[in-house]
């Protein structure tokens, strides 16, 4: 999708919910035990479109790595996958299309 490749712009939000979503159709229901802030950062900085990917590879760089942000956006992440936690993967792919349809 052009939209992981951020050639089409989503805010922040909008691609947070994109790559929780892609989460849960991919990993299933969110686990503490499993679903860790170093887990959450890797996936968000590999797996999550833009512009939410390169804010993460920019918190994780040696110079900001320090500052915690990384850590407070990897928190946002895990709460907002917790919530969408029992979503069926057809229904998260679903809502992952309606929600670029919105464009």
């Amino acid at each position: 999708f052009m939209c992981m490749t951020g050639k089409y712009y989503l805010t922040e939000e909008e691609s947070l919910l994109l790559g929780c979503l892609k989460m849960q159709a991919e990993s299933g229901d969110f686990n503490p035990a499993v679903h860790s802030l170093k887990v959450m950062k890797n996936r968000i900085e590999s797996r999550f479109p833009n512009p939410i990917r390169s804010r993460m590879k920019a918190l994780n760089s040696p110079t900001l790595s320090g500052t915690g942000a990384g850590d407070d956006l990897a928190i946002r992440a895990q709460a907002l996958y917790a919530r969408i936690a029992g979503k069926l993967k057809l229904d998260a792919q679903i809502d992952f299309l309606n929600s670029l349809r919105m464009w």
